[in-house]
């Protein structure tokens, strides 16, 4: 199972074409989660209408993204996570592409992939490819990993070491 994240507030029009991305995904075993901050407009409506896609949903206040995107983390239920800010969209056959990663790489932590940037038309005006990263420099990739196996976006910090006494100014 994908679990994959969206969280919007009073962006319904952006909404509606991220979760129709999701909806032609054709991914069998797709758990969607939105995190609406308690929008003022259609939002919540627009949620019920597409039961079809989305598997729950809350419409509250939250702190920002982050806060969001870790309501929705607590509250899925897949192997693998994922997100969607509500302004993307995967292309057709994205999350096939994941899981099989996942599955042909038992290993394997993270995957990402590729942008393209669009115009309002949906015309591509960019693309921008992701560099081949090491392990260790993942964290500096943070905002651009769109999939991870739940140990790892879920892990928490080690507390930070204090340092030795001689060594503070």
């Amino acid at each position: 199972r994908c679990s994959v994240m969206v969280h919007c507030r009073n962006q319904p029009g952006l909404l509606r074409r991220a979760l129709g991305s999701l909806g032609r995904q054709e991914y069998p075993h797709l758990e969607v989660i939105v995190v609406d901050g308690a929008s003022s407009d259609e939002t919540v409506e627009l949620l019920t209408r597409r039961a079809d896609v989305v598997s729950r949903w809350v419409s509250e206040p939250d702190r920002g993204q982050t806060h969001a995107l870790n309501k929705g983390y607590a509250m899925a239920t897949g192997e693998v996570y994922g997100w969607l800010n509500c302004d993307e969209r995967y292309r057709p056959g994205a999350l096939l592409a994941v899981g099989k990663a996942f599955a042909d790489r038992p290993r394997l932590d993270v995957v990402f992939g590729h942008r393209v940037v669009v115009d309002e038309r949906g015309r591509a005006v960019a693309r921008m490819r992701l560099p081949t990263i090491h392990p260790a420099s993942y964290a500096l990739y943070a905002s651009r990993l769109p999939f991870s196996r739940p140990p790892l976006c879920l892990s928490p910090l080690p507390p930070p070491t204090a340092a030795p006494a001689a060594a503070l100014p």
